[in-house]
């Protein structure tokens, strides 16, 4: 999980230096309101609640690249009881179009990899190396419901591709395969919410 802090503390960094070359001055966005007001700073923190219903974990780190443009950077963790290990990356482009509430439309990338312990036809344990990889293009509303916490809807469309280590087809039959699985391949409908804090 060093993904997740090295990306905070690099937000963090972004933070300073914006800072530092705008002389703390109040900067007004494209719609002529105070970004510190709207928005309470150049980065977000936010957490995928939707995850956890499928023994995994993910948070996504946004940072502000100008105006309108954010740059979203993702951490997942897998907690499955038969996965020695499952850890995610992903990053995404943000473009807000609009304001109250905020209207993006974003496209993301993202890899996996995970070893789980898999029985095959003679119920026997074995281990297989799953790498997945894709691509979402998503639409989504961002609400600021206090000065500090916001709220993130957003729906649309993405692809999976995957492969395994293991040839035999009944360990790869009993790959856990469904929207959210590691070894999921195919089209697939994106609907989640997000939630967090700006730093």
């Amino acid at each position: 999980m060093f993904f997740i802090p090295a990306t905070v503390l690099f937000a963090q960094q972004v933070v300073m230096d914006r800072k530092r070359m705008n002389g703390n001055s109040v900067i007004e966005d494209s719609y002529g309101e105070n970004k510190d007001e709207l928005r309470g700073g150049n980065v977000l923190i936010m957490l995928l609640p939707q995850y956890f219903i499928d023994d995994q974990m993910r948070i996504d780190v946004d940072i502000r690249l100008h105006k309108k443009q954010w740059l979203t950077m993702s951490g997942e963790y897998l907690f499955v009881e038969n996965a020695k290990q499952g850890l995610g990356i992903g990053a995404a482009y943000r473009y807000y179009t609009s304001a109250h509430p905020r209207y993006y439309v974003s496209a993301r990338g993202i890899w996996r990899y995970s070893s789980q312990d898999v029985s095959d036809e003679y119920n026997d344990i074995q281990n297989s190396r799953v790498i997945q990889y894709g691509v979402d293009v998503l639409n989504g509303w961002m609400f600021q419901v206090s000065p500090r916490l916001y709220l993130d809807f957003y729906c649309g469309i993405g692809w999976r591709f995957a492969g395994y280590s293991s040839c035999n087809t009944t360990v790869q039959k009993n790959i856990k395969k469904d929207f959210f699985g590691y070894g999921y391949k195919g089209p697939m409908l994106c609907l989640g919410i997000r939630f967090g804090t700006m730093l």
